[in-house]
């Protein structure tokens, strides 16, 4: 992946994951996969410091959208 294609593909996610509540139709593990795929290509320490708040964005948005545990105890 070149770098202004990791540049688009940066700004898509940052755009979305800033509008999606997880109840959409394409689950969370689909953004999940898209930010660990330009995480393993990103070059530019810029650009990794978005990726990294992508990331971040969706681990909080992950965990709002987790089924609740139960334990035993």
């Amino acid at each position: 992946m070149d770098h202004h294609q990791i540049e688009k593909d940066i700004r898509h996610l940052e755009q979305v994951l800033a509008h999606i509540s997880g109840a959409e139709c394409i689950p969370l593990s689909h953004w999940r996969a898209r930010i660990d795929a330009i995480h393993a290509a990103v070059r530019v320490p810029a650009q990794l410091r978005r990726v990294r708040r992508l990331d971040e964005m969706l681990k909080q948005l992950e965990m709002r959208c987790a089924p609740p545990r139960f334990s035993c105890a």
